[in-house]
This record gives C-alpha cells, structure tokens and sequence, in this order.
C-alpha cells in the first residue's frame, strides 16, 4: 500500500526591481511521501481533485490564515511505479465558487499554473487550467496565501495543512490587455498566441470570442505578441 500523496507548490519568482521579487504563480508536483496510506491505487484511474484556498492577510506574522476554498480542478489520478500521475484532458476547465467578473471591473488577479511533467498529463492545447484567477482581496490585505486540497474518489487524500502552501506578496503588478480585429474589424477569435515579457519569458495564451487577449499579471514594461501558426510558430 502506497503512502498518501501530498501537493507541493513551488513559486514562480520573477525580479521585480530593487524591491525584490514578484511571486507570479506556481508549479504544482505531487509527492508519495505523505501520512498514512493513499486511496490511489497501481494502474487504476480513479476521479481526483485538487481544491484550492485563500486566505489574505495583513501581515505574514502573528496572523493565523482563514482558508476559504475557490477553486476546483478536477481529474483522475492513478499510481505507477515512477509515482502518482494526475491527468487531465482537453477540455477540462478550473471551476470557480464565484461567477466571472464583468467586463467593466478590474481583471482579477491571476496565478500562472505550471504543472511538473512527472506527475501531471496535461495536454499542451488546454491553456485554460494554466491560469488560476483569485477572488478579490478585501482592503488592507498585504499578503495572499494559497494552499490546495486533494481528493480522490471525494475522499480528502491531503488536507491544506497538509500540503505546500504559496505566499504571494500583493505587489502591485501590471496586465495585458488588448484586443485583436482583421482588416474588416471582425474580432480574431480563438487565434493562439505568445506574449513575451520585459524580462524575456514567455507564455502562451489565446484570445476569446471577442478577440480579447488578457494575461494578468505581468511584470510591467514593454510586451511583444506573436501569432502562434498551425503546427509551430508564426
């Protein structure tokens, strides 16, 4: 019997100038090294979730965090003998508690989600679960702290307090925003692209219906977009 798995986050750490550096998302990899005995079983696909929390905070001393849970993203995990695989398909999407913001607010502020290859299977195509949007931060909060449950089978395999959590400094950040339209101003839907940033990393991304593209947050400074061909770069 194979012990419990456990979620590890790691930061995605970008410079930010002399003040130090920006938090701008996670990897997330999974680990058999928790307590107890996993309900993951060798070669055989059971129904998985990875539940996120936040909690803001004024300061990171002598607060003790109020998780609330988010976010969900779901699907199966399974155990091999290099370790837990967690896979998700092409359409699989990150549910949200609460309802998307209108156009006319503010963009939210989003965690960019990376996924270690050992242990997650997540097709190259589904740009949606690579980005976590958090709920609104109440004033006065300096610090957001994210921390994930996972389930398997509706079963809480590692609670937050038993896997890694993120501390993200609430640094003020930048975004990108534009909207993309051909020769005859029809919007240009659905059209894959890659933004790079002012520091040289890249990410990719793709525009809405309405021809919109927004990646937030981004280190502020210039930003180049690149049309992404059928099949390569372009």
């Amino acid at each position: 019997m194979s012990a419990a798995i456990r979620v590890l986050l790691r930061p995605q750490r970008k410079s930010s100038g002399p003040r130090g550096s920006a938090v701008l998302g996670a990897t997330l990899e999974l680990s058999s090294f928790g307590a107890g005995a996993s309900a993951a079983e060798q070669g055989t696909s059971k129904p998985a979730s990875l539940v996120f929390h936040a909690a803001y905070l004024e300061t990171v001393r002598g607060q003790e965090p109020s998780f609330e849970a988010f976010a969900t993203l779901s699907g199966q995990i399974t155990l091999r003998r290099s370790g837990p695989r967690f896979v998700l398909g092409p359409d699989d999407v990150i549910e949200y508690s609460s309802p998307d913001p209108s156009p006319s607010d503010p963009p939210p502020r989003q965690l960019n989600l990376a996924f270690a290859g050992a242990q997650f299977e997540v097709p190259p195509t589904n740009l949606a679960v690579r980005s976590l949007r958090l709920p609104p931060a109440p004033g006065g909060a300096r610090h957001a702290e994210i921390g994930v449950e996972l389930k398997i089978a509706g079963e809480v395999e590692a609670s937050v307090a038993a896997n890694d959590r993120l501390d993200v400094p609430l640094a003020p950040l930048s975004f990108f925003d534009a909207e993309l339209r051909d020769e005859n101003d029809a919007p240009l839907a659905d059209r894959e692209l890659e933004l790079r940033m002012v520091d040289g990393s890249t990410q990719r991304v793709r525009s809405d219906a309405d021809g919109r593209v927004l990646v937030n947050p981004v280190i502020k400074g210039p930003c180049e977009l690149r049309w992404i061909a059928d099949g390569g770069e372009g």
